[in-house]
């Protein structure tokens, strides 16, 4: 896992809907290495911390598309942004299978 790439993400609305901001860093090798390739952050308006996680994910995994990686273990807190079950959500239904295929 020397050469994987590590995605970390994050997602939160204050109010829930409220304002909401999103973040993630992209790590080459271990995340213990320190070494970070790439890092965002910043508030994306209004939305709830569902809107807010996948869209955490769905930025983290475009930031590492233009890095290439040829494995990318991607970790976050919520199950619903990996499941892509929308439940409760405004958020589409199944969207780490649209981003997927894009990738």
């Amino acid at each position: 896992m020397e050469d994987a790439f590590w995605l970390y993400t994050d997602g939160a609305a204050r109010g829930n809907p409220g304002p909401a901001a999103i973040g993630a860093v992209l790590f080459r090798g271990s995340p213990t290495s320190g070494h970070v390739v790439a890092e965002l952050s910043r508030t994306i308006g209004h939305a709830t911390n569902n809107v807010a996680e996948y869209r955490a994910v769905i930025e983290g995994l475009e930031m590492a598309a233009g890095h290439s990686p040829a494995l990318l273990v991607v970790r976050c807190d919520s199950l619903g942004s990996v499941a892509g079950d929308g439940a409760g959500s405004t958020a589409p239904s199944r969207p780490g299978a649209a981003v997927g295929r894009r990738f």
